[in-house]
């Protein structure tokens, strides 16, 4: 199985570059950048979000499941691996963030994109309970919402694993859950994110969930031919082009649900099969340039709202004040968000990681794990 997923790792590296490249510069900077328009409407970047989520369920059920049902790997194991994972970008860019504001209030330029950045929102995001309810609205590396919904969705996992005997109490279990994230998601579309229980929280729910279930799915799915592969993709192309000419609207609570469906259930775990099984497409994502942007994916997704920050910071304070309307500025930024993400990687994230583990690697004993795997 191991081998299988390491496609996943370039599909990563492609959609943290969809979300801090085109849905956030349209989002925070400029919503009418011409080359973003093709993303409004029927396709939205946001939905990748439901991607990682569902990887997530998907390569920790391979590579945890059973190792946690037979007490390999205790509770604080876990959590210790899953916070070493997380915590240096998530700790570095809050700081940074929070540097920049500082600077930005000192100079007077004003605040940019999130509203919120108190003492109070900063105490949430130091606990990573920034999700959960107490906060305002969106706050600091507003991002990072998603970090706080996995290490629930951690928690909640290593709990149904450690108390089911059988797959059959999981299945059920797991199809509950994604029951209830449904009735989150769809309860309360935009008033709920700032409640207790939330859409957000749904949302990691529903991927999450069937991710884990989508690996059983697989094991199954290995079993066919060329047969089931014609039939996948046939059923793939059927679906894009139902999105593609019937021109979803997103913003409509009624849309996200049927978007967000037909691509946790059907467009991502047809895209996983045959991205695992088709010859051609494992090579091309397995190309090294792919799989380097599979491994500093998540440094990516972190790091992009500080640089945007600070190029505001520098254009407005160096009295430049150029346009954002403008394919050489957002080419610049594409490429100070994976030159900076790459030099953070090797600099501060890598060296980080492996001395937090050092001293406490059980979790990791014997185990040669690639980056998909460790995410």
């Amino acid at each position: 199985m191991s081998d299988r997923l390491r496609p996943l790792d370039g599909v990563r590296g492609i959609a943290a570059l969809i979300i801090a490249c085109f849905l956030h510069w349209h989002d925070n900077i400029n919503p009418n950048f011409v080359l973003l328009r093709f993303w409004n409407g029927y396709l939205d970047g946001r939905i990748l979000v439901e991607f990682f989520f569902l990887i997530s369920g998907l390569t920790f059920t391979a590579f945890y499941m059973k190792r946690i049902a037979n007490s390999e790997v205790s509770f604080s194991d876990f959590i210790y691996s899953r916070f070493v994972r997380l915590a240096p970008l998530y700790y570095g860019t809050l700081f940074y963030v929070t540097f920049m504001l500082i600077l930005r209030k000192i100079f007077s330029v004003g605040t940019f994109t999130y509203q919120y950045n108190d003492v109070h929102h900063f105490v949430l995001n130091l606990l990573m309970i920034q999700n959960y309810g107490l906060q305002t609205d969106a706050n600091f590396n507003a991002i990072s919402w998603t970090v706080c919904i996995e290490v629930l969705m951690y928690i909640v996992f290593f709990v149904i694993c450690k108390m089911t005997k059988t797959k059959h109490t999981y299945f059920a279990i797991c199809w509950g859950l994604i029951i209830v994230g449904y009735t989150l998601e769809k309860s309360d579309w935009k008033g709920s994110t700032f409640t207790l229980v939330n859409a957000n929280i749904g949302r990691g729910m529903i991927s999450f969930f069937f991710g884990s279930l989508l690996y059983f799915l697989l094991l199954k799915a290995y079993q066919g031919g060329i047969r089931l592969k014609l039939i996948m993709f046939s059923i793939l192309l059927i679906v894009v082009l139902i999105y593609y000419f019937g021109g979803v609207d997103v913003w409509s609570h009624g849309d996200w649900w049927y978007m967000l469906s037909g691509f946790v259930f059907i467009i991502y775990p047809i895209m996983i099969y045959l991205i695992t099984t088709v010859k051609l497409i494992r090579c091309f994502l397995l190309l090294k340039p792919l799989q380097y942007l599979g491994k500093i994916s998540f440094t990516i997704y972190m790091c992009h709202y500080p640089v945007q920050l600070t190029m505001d910071f520098i254009n407005k304070v160096s009295k430049i004040n150029g346009s954002y309307d403008n394919y050489f500025i957002w080419g610049l930024y594409c490429i100070c968000v994976v030159a900076i993400s790459s030099i953070i990687n090797a600099f501060y994230e890598k060296p980080l990681i492996n001395w937090l583990r050092k001293y406490k690697d059980k979790i990791w004993k014997d185990e040669k794990l690639s980056n998909l795997e460790k995410f």
